[in-house]
C-alpha cells in the first residue's frame, strides 16, 4: 500500500464489545459506551481478512507489503476521563500469531513482518465513559515526505496537502472526496506539487467549515485553480457541487477550472449568492479578530 487508508468504525457489531454496550454509528463518527466493561477487554477490532462466506464480513484493513514501514493513528475525541490502549497483532499464513506491538498515545510506526499474512488492530479498554471515534488512518512510509496531513476531527474534514503548496504556486489542484465507505484507500502515486486532497465525512452541515478550509489555500500568487471530483463525490450535497461557482464569484480574477457541472437555475444562483455572502462575512470576522 502506497498512500493512505481511512477506516471508519464499520457498520457491523461482530467485532465490537457488545455486552451492555451502547453503540451509535453515523457518517461522521461513532459513539461507544460501556463503562462497566472489564479492563483489558477489546472494545473494537479491525481485521485485514474477513469471512464473507460464513458471516458476510469483508476486511476493513488494507493489505500491507512485507518489510515496509507504516504509520497508524486512531483519531478519537480527546476526553481526559477516557483511558485507552491499542495494539496491532501479526499472523502468518496458518493464522498463528507471530508478533504484537503496542501503540503509544494511539499512534504507532512499525515495520510489517516479512512472514505476516494478515493483521488485526484492536482498541482496548482501560477506563472510559463515552468514546467518540472518528477514523483510523494507515499511511505508507513515504507519505510524510510528499504530503502534510491536517485532521479536523470535530467537523470531519481531512486535508492532504503537497508539501510544496505555498505562495509561489501559480496553480492549485483541489480534489474533493467523500468518505462514504467504511474504508477509503487513496493512492498517492503521482508527484504533483500543487495538489490538495480534501476528504469530507459529512454533508451540508459542515459545508461552511469546508469552504473556509479551502479559502485559506487561496494565495495571492495563485492564478489558476482546478477543482476535481474525487471518490464518491456524486453523493455529496449540492453546496459541494456549487464550489467552483462560489469560488469564481469570490475571486473573479482567478481562472477556475472544474469537471463539476451544474445546471444553471434561479435556485442554484440564490444558493451561490448565499454562500458567497456568508463566506465574505466570515472572512471579515477573521480579519477583525486578527487586527
Amino acid at each position: 500500500m502506497e498512500g493512505i487508508s481511512i477506516i471508519k468504525w464499520g457498520n457491523r457489531y461482530v467485532d465490537s464489545y457488545s455486552y451492555g454496550a451502547e453503540v451509535v454509528i453515523d457518517k461522521k463518527e461513532t459513539k461507544f459506551s460501556s463503562p462497566m466493561m472489564p479492563v483489558g477487554a477489546k472494545i473494537k477490532t479491525w481485521n485485514s481478512i474477513g469471512n464473507y462466506s460464513k458471516n458476510r464480513i469483508s476486511p476493513l484493513l488494507p493489505l500491507l507489503a512485507a518489510n515496509q514501514y507504516y504509520e497508524i493513528g486512531l483519531y478519537l475525541e480527546e476526553v481526559e476521563q477516557n483511558h485507552l490502549q491499542a495494539t496491532i497483532e501479526f499472523y502468518d499464513k496458518f493464522n498463528n500469531k507471530i508478533g504484537m506491538e503496542y501503540f503509544e498515545n494511539l499512534k504507532l510506526v512499525f515495520k510489517y513482518p516479512e512472514e505476516a499474512a494478515s493483521y488485526k488492530i484492536s482498541l482496548i479498554n482501560q477506563k472510559h465513559n463515552v468514546i467518540t471515534f472518528y477514523f483510523l488512518l494507515i499511511m505508507g512510509s513515504s507519505f510524510k515526505e510528499k504530503y502534510e496531513l491536517l485532521v479536523n476531527k470535530k467537523i470531519g474534514i481531512l486535508e492532504l496537502a503537497s508539501h510544496k503548496i505555498d505562495e509561489s504556486n501559480e496553480k492549485l489542484e483541489i480534489v474533493i472526496n467523500y468518505l462514504l465507505r467504511e474504508t477509503s484507500v487513496i493512492p498517492l502515486s503521482d508527484d504533483k506539487e500543487d495538489r490538495l486532497c480534501l476528504f469530507v465525512s459529512r454533508g451540508e452541515d459542515d459545508f461552511l467549515e469546508f469552504l473556509m478550509n479551502v479559502l485559506k489555500y487561496m494565495k495571492n500568487g495563485t492564478k489558476e485553480i482546478s477543482i476535481s471530483r474525487g471518490q464518491n463525490f456524486e453523493f455529496l450535497s449540492k453546496p459541494y457541487h456549487l464550489l467552483p461557482n462560489i469560488l469564481s464569484s469570490l475571486f473573479p480574477s482567478y481562472n477556475i477550472l472544474s469537471n463539476i457541472q451544474i445546471q444553471k437555475s434561479g435556485q442554484n444562483d440564490r444558493e451561490i449568492r448565499k454562500y458567497v455572502y456568508i463566506a465574505k462575512q466570515m472572512q471579515q470576522r477573521i480579519l477583525d479578530v486578527s487586527n
